[in-house]
């Protein structure tokens, strides 16, 4: 058997992994596809079934906060367009919103702010 060069090793992976996204579609259309900088992710009930998936949109959060921003809940914010000039919601309005989110309202964020889209809507045939 012939040994694959780097783009085909590449090209194959793409492959197995479209199609991996697209048999979940199936199963849960409402898994999210977004991007967590130049990365794709997803938010699944399977998340240990695939690379960079989360179970829960707080979990995803959690992860910015720790590990991306280094525990400070302004990059947060900001990255949320908080704080950002006096035409934008300020650091206060933060903590306030963000004690009332449920996890319906998280989806919608990492929908919004990490161009996000629910699987069904992806592979919609």
């Amino acid at each position: 058997m012939e040994t694959l060069n780097a783009e085909q090793v590449k090209e194959a992976k793409y492959l197995y992994e479209n199609q991996a996204l697209k048999d979940l579609s199936l199963e849960e259309p409402d898994a999210i596809l977004f991007w967590d900088g130049e990365e794709q992710a997803l938010i699944t009930k399977n998340a240990d079934d695939f690379d960079n998936a989360y179970e829960k949109p707080m979990d995803f959060f959690m992860k910015k906060v720790n590990q991306d921003y280094k525990g400070d809940l302004n990059q947060l914010a900001k990255s949320l367009g908080y704080g950002l000039g006096k035409a934008s919601f300020s650091m206060g309005d933060f903590l306030a919103d963000w004690y009332d989110l449920n996890e319906d309202t998280l989806r919608g964020l990492i929908i919004d702010y990490f161009d996000g889209e629910e699987l069904g809507d992806i592979y919609d045939d």
